[in-house]
């Protein structure tokens, strides 16, 4: 684990650390990935199934996955912009590539997201599910 500064923040290093990881992650799942740097501490990470890096909302082309991850917001951020799933799991598979590089600094990161996922059952989105089996990271959602 890596050791946080005092104030518990995480520093450039470890958001630079913490992005390798998850493009990593990503990429063992098979996936297109890109990671960019938009300055210390700030890094957005694009992954698809297809080569031409297709994330949006409804897109019936390819799966894939966008997010950033920055220590520049109080507190600091893993925003995940937009995740889209034709394959059965993949989602899971996607998410899951991200809490793994997490649990390297529990705690350092709020999870961000826009819910726009259908509900699956029990009146509950895929989000809330997934939300509501991971207690150990802080989540903010927002619903469209």
């Amino acid at each position: 684990m890596l050791s946080m500064p005092p104030e518990g923040r995480p520093d450039d290093q470890q958001v630079e650390t913490t992005a390798s990881a998850i493009y990593l992650n990503l990429r063992r799942l098979q996936l297109y990935v890109t990671l960019k740097s938009y300055g210390p501490g700030f890094w957005e990470i694009f992954a698809s199934t297809s080569p031409k890096m297709i994330v949006k909302a409804g897109n019936d082309t390819a799966s894939g996955i966008s997010l950033m991850l920055t220590n520049r917001f109080d507190p600091p951020e893993l925003y995940i912009e937009e995740i889209n799933s034709l394959r059965a799991g993949m989602g899971a598979q996607m998410v899951g590539a991200i809490f793994d590089a997490l649990q390297q600094q529990p705690g350092a990161f709020q999870i961000r997201l826009n819910d726009r996922s259908p509900i699956v059952r029990d009146d509950v989105t895929w989000w809330q599910r997934i939300i509501s089996t991971h207690p150990e990271f802080t989540w903010v959602r927002t619903q469209f």
